[in-house]
């Protein structure tokens, strides 16, 4: 099988739904070998099933930071070392402000920033020169929805972030850019307390393309930021959502 990703090794965190799925399986078909990450065994072996010998799946949770080096050295027993690293797991919880406690302040700390920070920490130990990191912000990150406190606050630590890994990993020719969605119709519409409805109803309105996004639209983006195609993009922060933060 050839395509863009020919040859690469990917390990991918969060791959067991969502945007993360969709990222596993669109790379697998551009000819990737990939691991993946997730929590929920079931969705692990589904994933795992769909993609076949070109992938495995790696139950693991990126807010127990011991973890992250036995992934990583799963990945690269498996497949060889790393050329492409995405960091996507991540979680969102709705909460106004002045009733955000310091358990939820942790959860989302722990998993979008910490349990990011040493994953990519871990992953370059094990990448081969001119790889790609892509880490997976949103635009909450540059526009406040009431209730995201916490949230936006994570995402703008994960932009941040990206600027000082690109310049320090620039003498590799390791590339890290942010891919930002927006309002994106998966699986995490209910884990944030929402059904679509209510989504559609509470954001689409101020989306000027009128809809959600997709998951395989994040999953294309994700594609050109991980292949030879943005060799000379990095420190970028790529927003993919419909133009809600943007206009």
């Amino acid at each position: 099988m050839s395509g863009r990703l020919q040859s690469k090794n990917v390990l991918v965190t969060g791959g067991n739904s969502g945007i993360g799925r969709s990222i596993v399986e669109t790379f697998v078909g551009q000819g990737a070998t990939v691991s993946f990450t997730g929590r929920d065994q079931a969705t692990i072996d589904e994933v795992a099933a769909a993609v076949g010998e070109q992938g495995q799946g790696i139950r693991a949770d990126v807010s127990d930071i011991a973890s992250h080096k036995a992934v990583v050295d799963q990945a690269v027993d498996r497949f060889g070392k790393l050329d492409v690293f995405v960091a996507n797991a991540g979680i969102a919880e709705i909460r106004p402000f002045v009733e955000t406690d310091e358990a939820l302040y942790d959860r989302l700390m722990d998993i979008n920033v910490k349990g990011l920070f040493f994953g990519v920490q871990s992953a370059v130990k094990q990448m081969n020169d001119g790889g790609s990191i892509v880490l997976v912000g949103s635009v909450v990150s540059v526009k406040g929805f009431p209730g995201y406190s916490a949230y936006s606050a994570t995402k703008g630590a994960v932009r941040t972030l990206a600027r000082v890994l690109a310049a320090e990993l620039a003498e590799r020719n390791i590339r890290v850019n942010v891919l930002s969605p927006g309002p994106i119709d998966t699986p995490i519409i209910g884990r944030q307390g929402l059904d679509r409805g209510v989504m559609e109803e509470n954001f689409v309105p101020m989306v000027p393309l009128k809809r959600l996004g997709r998951a395989e639209e994040m999953a294309n983006l994700a594609l050109f930021l991980a292949s030879d195609e943005s060799s000379y993009i990095t420190g970028a922060d790529l927003h993919a959502d419909g133009g809600i933060g943007q206009v």
